[in-house]
């Protein structure tokens, strides 16, 4: 409206052209008319666009009728253009308090959400970590079901955090991840299956296949077939199927082996502290290559080798974990934070990849000692810093006996644990699941089963309304 009212106003200003003869009374009556439309506008702070077209249309005319008084006319239809640039001024002014009001009113509301998004997850892992684990707790406080509510809350809490704030999303991602591999939450659900049924098998259960070859390994490198096999403190190296006895450089034993299938390097720990590494040539006895030995701290008794990053994860005879850079710095050997201890004799170490629904691959590692403990540690970007404490998963211990091995099996992509009681004759095979996301979804199977049962067609959603806690 303003635009066009401007555009008329200049048009009318510059038209010049007329009446010849000079109508005083009527020049007079036309610019009285002007004027009191004029001072309506003025009184008003403004007018419609019928007002400053009456006015212009009055002042014009006077100005027609009376070419020799046109100067005068002509700077009262400059007056009401300056009406019109006042109103368009206010309507911009306004324009802008408006659009300053809702910048204000946005960043408001988005500040509340950041706020709102960031302490409630926390509220939530309060909740988890400080529920029972005690099972008449458990059942009494109906926490397994609050326990998948506040697990779905945190979930969907981490949509509305990239969609909404996404400043805050890698905070949410650490937290989440201190969360699923870092043994509170895991120890939550494991009781709370335990609470719900004292046989339960989602977390762990008896293997019922074939038992690994914990002390075996192997590769190829053309035709050749090559394998390591390690037991009764005997290594035994084969290729072709022709068997040789390995025998340790010094009158010590061997306690423990890797391999490294690229670089074709065999890793024996001996009882004297010791890391011996051995080439496999073209002879069937593996070459020792003595310039590579590594001097260690203490008795090695586990070895894995980590191909991609040549590193050699060990666990010792006091129950720490650490790592060695193979190619670059053999000397030294850190440990990794006293909290990931396992308190006595390291029993397996292995590292492995796994991929967990909604999840990317990560790679975790896996550790054992002979006095029933079991844990699986998350690889982060970390892991090669001395003393670094990683988050991690352990099996609550069970009475299962003494761990002897461990191994992340990839066709069932759990954990086999061998254990062996004092009193018992022949050692037990174990199928163990880490991972606090997978067990999860076995509680809610559990739970959904269980009020079916008892209540006849309950639907899922009723787990998740057991709470009514929300925090967003």
């Amino acid at each position: 409206m303003i635009k066009s009212l401007i555009i008329f106003s200049l048009i009318l200003i510059l038209n010049l052209e007329g009446r010849s003869q000079c109508d005083l009374p009527f020049y007079h009556k036309y610019i009285s008319k002007g004027d009191s439309v004029l001072k309506i506008i003025k009184a008003k702070k403004g007018g419609t666009a019928d007002d400053y077209k009456a006015a212009i249309n009055h002042f014009n005319t006077a100005m027609l009728v009376c070419p020799d008084s046109a100067e005068h006319a002509r700077s009262k239809i400059l007056e009401v253009f300056k009406e019109i640039q006042k109103l368009k001024q206010l309507a911009d002014n306004e324009k802008n308090d408006a659009d300053q009001q809702r910048e204000k009113a946005e960043s408001a509301t988005y500040r509340f959400k950041v706020s709102t998004f960031a302490n409630a997850p926390y509220k939530y892992i309060r909740l988890i970590r400080d529920g029972p684990e005690d099972v008449e707790k458990i059942r009494n406080e109906s926490f397994d079901s609050k326990l998948i509510a506040y697990c779905y809350h945190l979930d969907i809490l981490g949509d509305s955090i990239r969609k909404y704030c996404d400043s805050i999303s890698p905070d949410y991602n650490v937290l989440m991840d201190k969360l699923y591999y870092d043994n509170d939450l895991y120890e939550k659900i494991y009781y709370c299956l335990k609470s719900l049924n004292p046989e339960d098998t989602v977390a762990l259960k008896p293997f019922k296949g074939k038992r690994p070859d914990f002390g075996l390994k192997k590769f190829t490198e053309g035709d050749k077939i090559y394998t390591v096999e390690f037991e009764n403190r005997q290594i035994k190296t084969t290729r072709n199927g022709v068997e040789e006895i390995l025998v340790p450089p010094s009158d010590h034993q061997f306690i423990s082996f890797t391999l490294s299938r690229t670089s074709k390097r065999l890793f024996c720990a001996t009882d004297d502290n010791y890391i011996f590494v051995y080439s496999f040539c073209d002879s069937i006895k593996p070459m020792l290559l003595k310039d590579e030995t590594i001097a260690m701290g203490s008795k090695i008794t586990a070895l894995d080798f980590k191909e991609d990053s040549s590193i050699i994860f060990f666990g010792t005879v006091k129950g720490d974990i650490g790592f060695i850079r193979y190619n670059s710095d053999r000397k030294n050997q850190p440990v990794y934070d006293v909290e990931n201890s396992l308190g006595s004799e390291i029993t397996s170490v292995g590292f492995f990849t796994h991929k967990i629904e909604k999840d990317s691959l990560r790679t975790f590692l896996l550790a054992t000692s002979l006095k029933n403990r079991s844990a699986v540690y998350e690889l982060n970007s970390n892991y090669l810093t001395p003393n670094y404490k990683f988050s991690g998963n352990a099996l609550p211990r069970r009475g299962l006996g003494n761990i002897n091995h461990a191994v992340f099996d990839s066709d069932c992509q759990k954990v086999i644990i061998e254990t062996k009681k004092d009193d018992a004759k022949d050692p037990s095979l174990w199928e163990w699941n880490p991972f606090s996301r997978e067990i999860l979804e076995g509680l809610k199977v559990v739970i959904t089963a269980k009020l079916k049962s008892n209540e006849n067609q309950v639907p899922a959603e009723q787990i998740l309304n057991k709470s009514k806690v929300k925090f967003y």
